[in-house]
């Protein structure tokens, strides 16, 4: 899970605000999207799970509700950590690029 020390080291990276407010706001905003994009990817997960298992009928142990729901959980946390790691990544390869060190 994206922690506020991740945020607020993305944030100076990037030159984006890093006060209490900024990251606090940053974090809420991480949280609910992780959120919903688990229940986005728990969807998708479950409904491939019921075509391949036409023989269950529509009922889904709770095992494989637990095992698919941490799958979209993992995906989710990815997804969010992606999006903080994507601009850091461009902004080093711009700096490199124009002979700065990239950190």
């Amino acid at each position: 899970m994206i922690d506020r020390g991740t945020i607020r080291a993305a944030h100076k990276e990037l030159g984006l605000p890093t006060d209490d407010a900024a990251i606090d706001n940053a974090y809420h905003d991480t949280v609910d999207a992780i959120g919903e994009r688990i229940d986005i990817h728990f969807t998708h997960l479950t409904n491939q799970w019921h075509n391949e298992h036409p023989e269950a009928q529509g009922i889904r142990p709770g095992e494989v509700t637990g095992e698919l729901w941490q799958q979209a959980q993992i995906r989710a946390e990815e997804e969010m950590e992606e999006r903080f790691n994507a601009p850091i990544r461009e902004l080093t390869a711009r700096k490199v690029e124009a002979g700065e060190d990239g950190w």
